[in-house]
């Protein structure tokens, strides 16, 4: 993370500047906090350089129901616990976080209780923890979606072809969503979305849009060319992989599915 490009910078209408704590590091990284307000309850976030809410978390957030009064929810992969915070406080009666990654499960943990939430988020190690069979309204998930073959850190891999984590969370969800429930999902232009969308009709499941517009998000500076050959030698097979170049800069899109068993196409969220 760029001080220079976050520090003071709003992002969100809800989310205030983003403070740097001259006092604080963890496991060596520096350590920034931002304030968000939902339904009217302002709830503080700490961040560090590898773990924070990013713009596609933002794509989530906003698109996520105003109201999700009594309603189940899992925050896939959830990181700092934004999402998990949210749905807490727009009325989700049930909320659980699922975060592998030990150093980022205890910023989750931090997270939760510097906003006294404790008895509110089930935080879980893994999918495997989770055992509610048709229990949830909706799953959300910001996935780790790069391949690893471009030498990610490990929190960002998606395995060979950056999918592994979307496929986990399609097979997590045709087991523990709601029948009428949804799984609002971020996926990149630069994957093979044809491979994405082939495992997830396997499963009985179909995807829409979830709204009309698509980010435009930087690619990661230290990868870019390594991710511009990687979708360039993969294209002759998925040629709906692409990147985008404006201003000598290059960008991914990111769309968010709206992912429901295909027996409720007209269902809505």
């Amino acid at each position: 993370m760029n001080l220079n490009n976050r520090s003071g910078k709003h992002y969100l209408p809800f989310s205030t500047k983003i403070e740097l704590l001259d006092n604080k590091t963890k496991e060596g990284e520096r350590v920034f906090l931002r304030k968000f307000i939902f339904n009217n309850v302002v709830c503080s976030i700490e961040e560090t350089e590898e773990c924070y809410v990013s713009p596609w978390s933002e794509t989530i957030i906003s698109a996520m129901p105003d109201e999700l009064n009594g309603m189940t929810v899992c925050d896939y992969g959830a990181g700092t616990g934004i999402i998990a915070i949210k749905s807490v406080l727009t009325g989700a009666k049930c909320v659980t976080a699922i975060e592998n990654d030990s150093n980022f499960r205890e910023l989750l943990y931090q997270n939760i209780k510097k906003n006294n939430l404790d008895n509110k988020i089930d935080v879980m190690p893994t999918s495997q923890s989770v055992t509610n069979v048709g229990f949830y309204d909706y799953i959300v998930c910001n996935p780790a979606c790069y391949p690893s073959l471009v030498g990610t850190s490990s929190f960002y891999h998606g395995g060979e072809m950056g999918t592994d984590m979307i496929h986990e969370v399609f097979l997590f969800a045709s087991k523990t969503l709601k029948s009428d429930g949804h799984l609002l999902i971020l996926i990149p232009s630069i994957l093979p979305t044809s491979l994405v969308m082939n495992s997830l009709n396997e499963l009985g499941m179909c995807a829409k849009l979830a709204n009309d517009s698509e980010n435009l998000v930087p690619l990661r500076k230290s990868l870019v060319s390594k991710l511009i050959h990687w979708v360039d030698i993969n294209k002759e097979i998925y040629p709906e992989m692409n990147y985008y170049k404006k201003n000598s800069e290059f960008y991914e899109k990111v769309y968010l599915y709206n992912i429901h068993f295909c027996d409720n196409l007209n269902t809505k969220y």
